[in-house]
């Protein structure tokens, strides 16, 4: 069996989902996130740049010509290299930042999230495992994230976008527990036999198990797990006591909310309404309405002066006008350029519009944008517009 970091951190989840991928890979269902695989992409990309002027081993699926290539590099005496591979008795691993000084060499493992989780000190783990084996001697092994605080003004600041995480005593404190995981996980790889593996809470976390539906295919159709709102942790728990079917949860002390669920889908309940509050809620309305709708979008990497890593940026409202009753509703929208975007991260105090197009806004529509501005997550910027609040 041939590791890799992400086949053991794979099989460090769940060592089933290992031999599934390995044996069973057509019985998989994509759990991946395009926006996340992106941003991803694009900080691993943009963090090879960290320390410098760096070297990149191009991928090639001959993993013995990256070894190689970056065997040659290390023939100097300083030196930063991406993505430098390395293999110790069929275990591989490539560094996303590896440097070197002399005979010292420094491990750092890029994420785009904005904190350490243990999977990643996992990750680490592995390649301080595989190098140190090799006879290399890592003095720093480091976990690279977001600095979900800094505040993009003019150019990037690679030094505070990306925070640093030094674990190199806790990775070398797991040297013995990563060697006694890689023989565990061989030896569960030799079954030529399908494994029986309970599920548990390790079938979504750290990450969703793409073989979860799966796993789970031998439940009924109307189960525990699609009980909307409930914890992972609970539904985990009631399945393990042996209550997983709809009638059996009925029985349980759980919350009325979640009966309510399973009542609607088990006796063809009618939709609920709450006429009464309905009412009580459109009485304290008075004309004229306002209907706002918009989107976000959010980035790990900053593109505008004003924004935070992963901050919620506008892009797109949708304005629906009412000034009395029985009368035509105004519609107006907007999809917004990066010119507008920068305009509204960056107006001046007396910038005449917010939402981009001002003939599609209307009197009054700012108390609406101000109410909103945690959902937005831009209460600094709705500070510059004061008198429309």
């Amino acid at each position: 069996m041939n590791l890799s970091k992400s086949k053991y951190c794979n099989a460090i989840q769940c060592k089933k989902m290992l031999w599934l991928l390995t044996n069973k890979k057509e019985v998989m269902e994509s759990t991946n996130n395009d926006s996340v695989l992106e941003n991803g992409t694009d900080v691993g990309i943009l963090a090879k740049s960290l320390f410098g002027k760096y070297i990149d081993i191009k991928f090639n699926d001959n993993l013995n010509e990256m070894i190689n290539d970056t065997k040659a590099l290390l023939n100097m005496d300083k030196i930063v290299i991406t993505e430098a591979s390395f293999v110790y008795d069929n275990n591989f691993c490539s560094v996303d930042i590896l440097r070197k000084d002399g005979k010292n060499y420094e491990i750092y493992e890029v994420k785009s999230s904005t904190e350490v989780s243990n999977i990643y000190i996992e990750d680490l783990s592995y390649q301080v495992y595989v190098l140190t084996n090799l006879g290399y001697n890592i003095t720093a092994s480091s976990i690279v994230h977001i600095d979900s605080n800094y505040e993009r003004v003019g150019s990037l600041e690679l030094d505070k976008l990306f925070k640093i995480e030094d674990l190199t005593d806790l990775c070398k404190s797991k040297l013995e527990e990563v060697e006694k995981n890689i023989n565990d996980i061989k030896t569960f790889m030799n079954n030529t036999n399908e494994p029986d593996m309970n599920l548990d809470i390790h079938c979504v976390k750290p990450y969703d198990c793409p073989f979860f539906k799966y796993c789970s295919s031998g439940l009924p159709e109307d189960n525990v797990f699609n009980i909307r709102g409930m914890r992972n942790s609970l539904k985990f728990k009631l399945y393990n006591k042996g209550i997983y079917s709809y009638t059996d949860l009925l029985k349980e002390d759980i919350n009325d909310k979640y009966k309510e669920q399973i009542e609607f889908e088990l006796y063809d309940k009618k939709d609920k309404i709450n006429v009464d509050k309905i009412k009580d809620f459109l009485n304290t309305l008075s004309y004229p309405l306002y209907f706002l709708d918009f989107e976000t979008y959010e980035e790990a990497i900053p593109q505008f002066d004003y924004t935070k890593p992963y901050m919620q940026i506008p892009f797109q409202y949708s304005l629906h006008y009412l000034e009395r009753e029985n009368v035509t509703i105004v519609h107006g929208d907007v999809v917004f350029s990066d010119t507008i975007v920068k305009n509204y991260l960056t107006a001046p105090t007396d910038y005449p519009y917010v939402l981009g197009d001002s003939s599609c806004v209307l009197p009054g529509a700012y108390n609406i944008v101000s109410k909103e501005n945690q959902v937005l997550v831009m209460s600094k910027k709705l500070e510059k517009f004061n008198k429309y609040k």
